[in-house]
């Protein structure tokens, strides 16, 4: 099995709530990105990262700003 072609690298992706932003996300993560989700509407973001991702927000207050 060959390594995907982003293994190891890390993806923000802003406006990943909806529409291309969303898609570009998936895209990054199907090859193999290791992708964090911004989004003015956070439960925009948290739902698309609830599709098909991890997402670990560690300091709520920053991610407001």
């Amino acid at each position: 099995m060959t390594r995907p072609l982003l293994a190891d690298k890390v993806a923000v992706v802003t406006g990943a709530g909806q529409g291309i932003g969303r898609e570009i996300a998936r895209t990054l993560h199907c090859h193999g990105a290791q992708v964090t989700l911004a989004d003015l509407d956070g439960s925009a973001a948290r739902g698309a990262g609830s599709e098909t991702y991890k997402i670990v927000v560690s300091h709520q207050p920053a991610v407001r700003q």
